[in-house]
């Protein structure tokens, strides 16, 4: 009997906790809803065409760890005996390497590599991942397009830094099967001990900062967070700036996310 008045009120008690977490559930979204439609409401006052649930959410927090630059492991997977350097330009028989800041550009106009000998659209990936490895950048690149046209293949790769896509800074390989012929683009290796913690705005409070140069509404596609390097020449080590990326219909922005940033500063690129 005891154990029969027990189960009734722990079932009693578990309707309680349920009809609760209900109600908190439903006080969020409406919350939610509402916080949208006002959300709405001031982007349409700034002549701002946008949908709110594009919008990323973010933390509040990003941290970004540095990056090296080209160092001479990398100078040497591409140029493994050099035998002449011209200021930036490394050489050896048929290999050419220049290097520029973090940017390199590589071509063989003769490679013998036996592992690409039977390169083909489905292997491809496979086929460049030990250099990816040997770079130090394997787990940092993701290949974004894949092509082929008369026996030479095309992979380009984008930088995927902590969930966070860095922005304009691509590697690019075109192999035949026999080998590497060219790659070209940028070389960013993670210093997972150092880095920096950046405060970050929201892109509504980008969005409302956006530096219109024209009385027409903006139109926005979309917004994504991520990140946006500048050109160093001589750094050791570089470090890239939280920013998001605002394509309108009439071309795509980079800008500043980071708190504490003066409005007319935002734009990175124009």
């Amino acid at each position: 009997m005891e154990w029969h008045r027990a189960k009734t009120i722990l079932i009693f008690l578990f309707l309680l906790v349920n009809i609760f977490l209900l109600s908190v559930i439903i006080n969020a979204n409406n919350k939610a809803n509402f916080d949208q439609e006002r959300l709405s409401e001031v982007f349409v006052k700034n002549n701002i065409n946008i949908k709110p649930e594009i919008l990323p959410h973010q933390k509040d927090t990003i941290f970004v760890s540095e990056f090296y630059g080209v160092t001479d492991s990398i100078i040497h997977f591409f140029i493994p005996q050099i035998s002449k350097i011209d200021g930036t330009t490394y050489s050896n028989d048929t290999k050419t390497l220049i290097v520029d800041g973090n940017k390199i550009s590589y071509t063989d106009s003769a490679p013998a590599d036996p592992d690409f000998r039977n390169v083909n659209l489905k292997n491809i990936l496979s086929k460049l991942e030990p250099a990816l490895k040997r770079l130090g950048i394997d787990s940092y690149v993701v290949s974004e397009n894949i092509s082929e046209s008369g026996g030479m293949y095309l992979v380009e790769y984008k930088y995927n830094i902590n969930k966070h896509e860095i922005f304009y800074n691509k590697l690019t390989f075109m192999v035949s099967n026999k080998g590497i012929i060219k790659c070209e683009g940028a070389i960013y290796v993670q210093d997972k001990k150092n880095g920096n913690s950046y405060e970050i705005n929201t892109a509504e409070t980008i969005l409302l900062q956006f530096n219109k140069e024209e009385a027409e509404p903006l139109n926005v596609i979309s917004v994504c967070l991520g990140l946006y390097v500048s050109d160093y020449k001589n750094a050791l080590t570089i470090q890239a700036i939280p920013a998001y990326e605002i394509t309108t219909d009439k071309r795509t922005y980079i800008y500043d996310a980071r708190i504490g940033v003066d409005s007319n500063n935002r734009e990175l690129i124009r």
